[in-house]
């Protein structure tokens, strides 16, 4: 650094007022643009914060959304167990019936002839009493 024309010893350290003023200069315009460093940092920083809260909130709802479901599979896997249950027990008479009737013996099966014969007839007789006006 050039000595300064108003130091007595011609000294580097000058401390004349066009010096100083250029120094006080330098140092408002780095303070400045510090300042202006800092309030960008901070501006971001509530942004991330923001965002941080935002997918927490998600994250929150997301997480019951999940739990919800799961809830609700094992409700609807419990219930399909207890409908497949059902339809077992009701599928065994059925299952038993159908052996039933078709070991029905022959016996059996005249009987129900003969019956289903008489069910006629007794319809048969019915209508004709009805249009005799017997009944009414």
């Amino acid at each position: 650094m050039a000595s300064c024309p108003h130091s007595m010893d011609g000294s580097a350290d000058c401390f004349c007022p066009a010096t100083v003023l250029m120094r006080l200069q330098i140092c408002l315009t780095a303070r400045k643009r510090l300042q202006e460093r800092i309030s960008s940092l901070e501006d971001n920083l509530n942004h991330k914060k923001s965002l941080l809260e935002s997918h927490k909130f998600d994250a929150r709802t997301y997480d019951d959304a999940l739990k919800k479901c799961i809830e609700d599979r094992a409700a609807l896997a419990a219930k399909c167990a207890r409908m497949e249950n059902d339809m077992m027990k009701l599928t065994m008479p059925c299952e038993e019936l159908a052996k039933t009737d078709g070991s029905m013996s022959t016996e059996q099966l005249k009987n129900s002839n003969k019956e289903k014969e008489m069910i006629a007839s007794a319809s048969i007789q019915l209508d004709n009493l009805r249009e005799n006006k017997f009944l009414d």
